[in-house]
């Protein structure tokens, strides 16, 4: 059914003249949030954790879409958002909306194990195979450095500095009451 809304969709783009459809370079660069505390989350899955809340009215940065999300950017927080929690009055993000809903279940998996795939090899050449893979599946430890735990957790909401003669603390504020503390670049222990 989903590739029959697709072939019609391609038909009817044909028909009225356009000769191209719709690429992910030419997305709307920003699209309003229609609901109070949306939820934005880390992958385009609706298990996903909740990694921040979007007010109603923000404008979110958009960054690309995979069926039924759009991965934005709002303020410090980068991932999903569900396309029924945004506005826009642009054409573009219609047709964007419709191509997506016509993609097929399998296509979209295919393409969340690739971007995951290219996630973690770029994580190994980074950090090496064994903590990459910590990282990958969100985890942080004692001694990893800042670059990892913001690989792993993404930005904190909030990071309060210390700087002393030979030590800068920071503590790392994360959504629902998480905290991280480093001495010097490295994780020394956290509260969650």
């Amino acid at each position: 059914m989903k590739k029959l809304i697709l072939l019609l969709f391609l038909f009817l783009k044909l028909s009225i003249g356009i000769s191209q459809i719709n690429t992910p370079d030419k997305l709307p660069d920003s699209v309003a949030c229609n609901l109070t505390n949306a939820p934005i989350r880390p992958l385009p899955d609706p298990a996903s954790e909740i990694i921040g809340k979007i007010p109603k009215g923000a404008y979110l940065k958009v960054i690309d879409y995979y069926e039924k999300y759009l991965k934005v950017r709002y303020d410090t927080i980068e991932g999903y958002i569900s396309y029924t929690f945004v506005k826009s009055y642009s054409p573009e993000f219609r047709e964007y909306y419709e191509y997506a809903k016509a993609i097929d279940e399998k296509d979209l998996k295919e393409i969340i194990e690739s971007k995951n795939q290219e996630r973690l090899e770029n994580l190994t050449q980074r950090f090496g195979k064994s903590a990459a893979e910590k990282i990958f599946k969100k985890s942080i430890w004692i001694g990893m450095t800042e670059e990892m735990l913001l690989e792993s957790w993404g930005n904190p909401i909030d990071i309060n500095r210390t700087v002393l003669r030979n030590l800068v603390k920071k503590q790392y504020v994360y959504p629902n009451y998480k905290y991280v503390y480093l001495e010097n670049g490295k994780v020394t222990a956290w509260q969650d």
